[in-house]
């Protein structure tokens, strides 16, 4: 999405003949998962309120839902100049007249941050290039995905940002140290065992062995 400040743009179509391909063939397309999008997501707090909220480096602006700020009562105000709002695809555009001003909590973070306030669909904002240079996160999209803010590593797939990666991996590694602890100690008692003794077998004698003693002594 780019925003575009000037009011006044000439816009210009230009359509050309293109000769007729024929008709096209009809495949299956790649089999897509919408319910694992792959995106940077997950919940933060405005004015207190907890949002979903996409981290889109694809985004040159901060946007708000307009919902959201009604419903919470954000500080809203009218632009002197509207700004263009230009989508991915061709024709796909939309002013935006209005702005706002709310508390964001990350983390550690917190700061007041203006937004653009726009009709969101599926998310309460989105954090585009503003914030995400501001503060220079770093997206990982490896696995389930994370992000790095401060110098503390955000996952995921727990959804809410609250929760550093950094401190999540502590408290994993913990029992998982304990485990490995409990099984050195059991390779170390069994390589120290004894090693087996053979065992003492006592010799029963039978009567063929009393006789040749007893004709020994009458010898």
């Amino acid at each position: 999405m780019k925003a575009s400040g000037t009011n006044d743009d000439p816009v210009a179509y230009r359509q050309r003949g293109t000769k007729d391909l024929g008709p096209y063939k009809i495949e299956d397309g790649p089999k897509r998962d919408f319910k694992r999008l792959g995106v940077i997501e997950g919940f933060i707090r405005i004015n207190g309120h907890k949002a979903h909220v996409l981290l889109d480096g694809g985004s040159t602006i901060d946007m708000i839902s307009a919902n959201f700020a009604k419903v919470h009562q954000l500080d809203v105000f009218q632009l002197k100049k509207p700004i263009k709002l230009q989508m991915a695809t061709t024709g796909s555009r939309s002013s935006i007249q209005y702005g706002a001003r709310a508390n964001l909590k990350l983390g550690d973070l917190s700061q007041s941050r203006y937004f653009d306030v726009v009709n969101l669909d599926r998310y309460h904002a989105i954090l585009g290039t503003p914030f995400l240079k501001e503060h220079e996160v770093l997206l990982n999209y490896a696995g389930n995905g994370s992000f790095k803010l401060k110098n503390r590593w955000f996952p995921v797939k727990d959804g809410d940002f609250g929760n550093p990666l950094s401190l999540e991996g502590e408290r994993a590694e913990k029992p998982a140290n304990k485990k490995k602890d409990i099984t050195d100690k059991r390779k170390e008692s069994s390589g120290n065992k004894t090693p087996n003794k053979k065992p003492i077998v006592n010799k029963v004698s039978t009567s063929d062995d009393k006789v040749s003693k007893c004709a020994k002594r009458a010898e």
